[in-house]
């Protein structure tokens, strides 16, 4: 019996590659269209990138994508491979040699569980990276184009060693002025050591200088010396208005590690924090749906009126769509505050994972 569960669980991964690796190829294709055609137009057109800027930009959005197609096509490659199986009667044969469909469902569970590793390794350590370098090229050629540089409603942050040494935020950046400016140095421990709010800043040369604001110290007893100053030199910040933009990151640019040291930040300051949250929170979500889409890839797959490749394919776009219907409604329910961001972060999940449970259970029988 040891024997046969291997050569099944073999047989099983070896149909599950195929039309994984052609999902993966058909939706790179066409989220690569849907989202990226027009900037890269934009950027060739507009302010006329290099044909090497072009294909460095189309590299660096590639991690992206992946991300986003690993899932789908984990849906893909489940639905097609066991509705080619159950077509040619091995899941019935497997039926009458006893094993049960739960059982047919390991290889594929693990090879969902791989691909959600994966899906994590490269959204916490290469997307960041690559998203962040993409936008400073887009950034640079703008810059390059118009001669100045502009902002509105923009944070910027530092690490040092890994931790976060300080933040900016400013209503606007306009040339080499800042509006509405406040500025958080924070010690090696993560708290805020001294921070600054101030009417304007300008650039000079080497760093910026605020004026008309104040300074406020933390003390060790927990008081806070307040301080006003007409005019302020800030050599910690020393970031020129051309890298503040080229520096602007979203949460996209950010590991989740980073996401969090940005949100004890803001919340610290009393500052609403229910986007980066609910960011934060389907960062760590999202790539489980790559192993849940096998739990409801399978039951559906062995419907024997299932057997055509078209109606697999169909179908996934089809569970597709729906997933992010909900996946877009429940995000902005929750950057709206009518759900918590955690629970927002699971409900599509959870409605895949129930889902399934029941068709396994209907199916398993």
């Amino acid at each position: 019996m040891g024997a046969m569960l291997k050569r099944m669980d073999r047989l099983i991964v070896g149909e599950m590659i195929p039309p994984f690796l052609f999902g993966m190829s058909a939706f790179a294709i066409l989220i690569l269209f849907a989202t990226q055609l027009r900037a890269f137009l934009n950027l060739y057109i507009e302010y006329q990138a290099p044909v090497g800027t072009l294909l460095l930009s189309f590299l660096l959005v590639l991690p992206q994508v992946i991300v986003l197609t690993l899932p789908l096509s984990m849906l893909v490659g489940t639905l097609l491979a066991f509705s080619r199986l159950s077509s040619g009667t091995e899941v019935v044969a497997m039926k009458a040699a006893g094993i049960s469909l739960r059982r047919m469902m390991v290889p594929a569970l693990i090879v969902g569980l791989f691909v959600t590793g994966i899906t994590f390794l490269l959204d916490e350590k290469i997307v960041p990276a690559s998203n962040a370098k993409f936008t400073d090229i887009k950034n640079e050629l703008v810059l390059r184009k118009t001669g100045t540089v502009g902002k509105e409603n923009f944070e910027l942050d530092s690490y040092n060693g890994g931790k976060l040494s300080w933040v900016l935020f400013a209503k606007s950046l306009k040339g080499d002025e800042l509006t509405k400016v406040n500025f958080f140095s924070l010690s090696e421990s993560g708290s805020v050591a001294w921070w600054i709010d101030a009417d304007n800043g300008l650039w000079r040369e080497s760093h910026w200088t605020f004026y008309g604001g104040r300074r406020h110290q933390n003390n060790p007893d927990g008081t806070v010396l307040t301080t006003f100053f007409q005019e302020l030199a800030v050599d910690e910040l020393n970031v020129t208005p051309r890298g503040i933009v080229r520096s602007q990151r979203s949460s996209l640019d950010m590991n989740m590690f980073e996401l969090w040291q940005r949100i004890k930040l803001l919340k610290r300051q009393g500052l609403d924090v229910t986007k980066d949250l609910t960011d934060l929170y389907f960062k760590f979500s999202t790539p489980f749906t790559a192993l849940l889409f096998v739990l409801i890839g399978v039951p559906l797959a062995v419907t024997p009126q299932r057997t055509s490749s078209s109606v697999g394919i169909g179908l996934s776009l089809l569970i597709v769509l729906v997933y992010y219907l909900m996946y877009i409604v429940v995000t902005k329910f929750a950057q709206a505050e009518w759900i918590p961001p955690l629970v927002a972060a699971w409900i599509p999940n959870g409605v895949v994972a129930a889902t399934g449970v029941y068709l396994l259970v209907k199916r398993d029988k």
